[in-house]
């Protein structure tokens, strides 16, 4: 899988610190905060990114031992054309069985 960085100040308004990326036609904005821990976002053009390229953006791009939940698109996105889906870091200890999100063996499903 081909992954491109891009130079972050053609997107104004990230986070401090974010990263962007090209990967399996789809743009990756990462990034972490003291607050709110991980955050990536994956984006496309002409319809929301599929699972297999969330995940495979999570395994990339997020550190092993960090679990991340996937936040599900909401319908009003389709309808302006916001085509991304959003995951942020969780404390599965705190909220529910480890092997929903990141497997034992760290595989994505």
């Amino acid at each position: 899988m081909e992954i491109n960085k891009l130079n972050i100040t053609d997107f104004p308004g990230c986070e401090p610190n974010a990263e962007v990326y090209i990967m399996d036609n789809c743009l990756v904005m990462v990034g972490r905060t003291d607050q709110t821990g991980w955050h990536l976002t994956v984006s496309r053009t002409d319809q929301f990114p599929d699972f297999i390229q969330v995940a495979n953006a999570i395994r990339e791009l997020v550190p092993a031992d960090i679990d991340m939940a996937i936040i599900p698109p909401f319908p009003e996105q389709e309808e302006v054309g916001a085509f991304f889906i959003s995951c942020w870091q969780v404390d599965v200890h705190a909220s529910f069985p480890r092997v929903f999100i990141r497997p034992p063996g760290n595989e994505i499903l």
